[in-house]
């Protein structure tokens, strides 16, 4: 847990060191460079003035679900002008899903589509939950079975006797 939040608050202040980078929207800055920046940047807000040594981590994280989640829900977009922009919630239907779903008149299978696609993956307690439950069922359907075979069984039998 100690190296967890070590690992989080570091990667935090360079998450927020990359967007700000991003947001300044430089012509002709490659990725490569942005991420340079953004580490110069790191090193320049941090206390003791270390180099960003969790690059690995960042990688990772970066296009996780639940990590995207956290900054969004932190304020990870901050700009310092008056401009509005537009945020992956308050996008128009139409740019999330597929012209062909449209066309064919599934709006309201487009929608479900567009809702599994920003969904969080399910977590490890979620998944054993469910599981549980599927094997529970499989358990269950095979008991009935086996008591459908017997009385049919015992129905054979009375019907010789």
């Amino acid at each position: 847990m100690n190296h967890w939040s070590a690992i989080q608050h570091d990667v935090n202040i360079f998450c927020s060191c990359v967007t700000r980078i991003q947001d300044r929207n430089q012509s002709g800055c490659s990725v490569d460079d942005k991420i340079a920046s953004a580490c110069a940047l790191f090193k320049e807000e941090d206390k003791k003035h270390r180099n960003f040594a969790l690059m690995h981590c960042w990688r990772i994280l970066k296009d996780k679900p639940k990590w995207m989640e956290r900054r969004i829900q932190n304020g990870g977009t901050t700009t310092d002008s008056n401009k509005k922009q537009k945020t992956k919630a308050n996008s128009s239907l139409s740019s999330l899903v597929p012209v062909s779903s449209l066309a064919t008149g599934g709006v309201h299978v487009a929608a479900a589509a567009a809702q599994d696609a920003s969904k969080r993956p399910d977590g490890k307690k979620t998944e054993k939950k469910k599981l549980h439950q599927c094997s529970i069922i499989e358990a269950l359907d095979y008991l009935v079975a086996k008591k459908k075979e017997a009385d049919a069984q015992k129905d054979l039998m009375l019907r010789k006797i």
